[in-house]
């Protein structure tokens, strides 16, 4: 394992795509996290069917609520992550550098397993960035110290960790079945999008829920409408952490089998 992130690292610490779009991808989520945060404080409105409404009284971004509000924002962010990987697999076909690696000794299931090393630190260290995020904002608006409200709704951290392996293990998998830069990319963000919900049109609710992209959206569903009055699953649900988990393993797997298939 050791061997495979040291050439990962290399290959990494002088590619600037590497550090543009991460680093964008950080900045674009504490930026709009926090200026979110600092809109809620001074924001209110009139409707007819709610008054007056102060939302800097509405628990936004306070203990416990925050962990499942600030992974559900965040996980629109995921796709700049997506990007990434599909630049970084689909460059190792178009420059050959995968067949450099396999030549000089890594076999194929180690050339995939570097990569699911990459999404598994990208989004661990996404995790780290969020919770930090959390806690800065969270002690904020409580104006006091943690409390056993803390911990209430943390799970959604770990639901936000599978949601982005997820999107970026389907990264890699396109990447490798299509090769090309733009084309991936436009299939990374078409296939939520358009061709599953397709696909799902016509399939019973309790099947379609286990689809790939269906499951991942399921860790988190839309939070707010809970603040007026309407009823949001407030856990992380069990069989939509299975299903995604399960799928994890088996883009995986399906991915192994069209490297293994591929004459590099």
């Amino acid at each position: 394992m050791n061997r495979l992130l040291q050439i990962e690292f290399r290959k990494n610490i002088s590619y600037p795509a590497f550090w543009v779009i991460l680093g964008l991808h950080y900045f674009f989520l504490i930026s709009f996290l926090l200026n979110i945060n600092n809109l809620s404080g001074s924001f209110n409105f009139s409707s007819n069917e709610f008054q007056n409404i102060d939302i800097s009284l509405v628990p936004v971004f306070k203990f416990p609520d925050i962990w499942q509000n600030i992974t559900y924002l965040a996980g629109f962010f995921k796709i700049l992550l997506g990007i990434y990987m599909v630049i970084a697999v689909t460059n190792e076909f178009q420059y050959n550098t995968i067949r450099l690696n396999l030549t000089s000794g890594l076999t194929r299931l180690e050339f995939l397993f570097s990569k699911f090393l990459v999404a598994l630190i990208i989004s661990l260290f996404s995790v780290f960035i969020l919770f930090d995020l959390g806690i800065f904002v969270g002690l904020f608006k409580n104006d006091a110290v943690m409390n056993q409200d803390f911990f209430v709704k943390i799970s959604f951290l770990g639901a936000y960790f599978l949601e982005i392996m997820f999107y970026m293990m389907l990264a890699i998998f396109l990447s490798t079945w299509l090769q090309k830069t733009g084309i991936t990319i436009f299939m990374l963000l078409i296939y939520p999008l358009l061709i599953e919900p397709i696909i799902r049109w016509q399939i019973p609710d309790n099947i379609d829920q286990y689809f790939p992209v269906k499951a991942m959206d399921n860790l988190n569903v839309f939070p707010f409408p809970k603040y007026f009055g309407f009823p949001v699953n407030e856990s992380v649900p069990l069989d939509s952490t299975l299903a995604t988990i399960g799928w994890i393993l088996i883009i995986f797997l399906l991915t192994y089998m069209l490297i293994r298939r591929k004459s590099l």
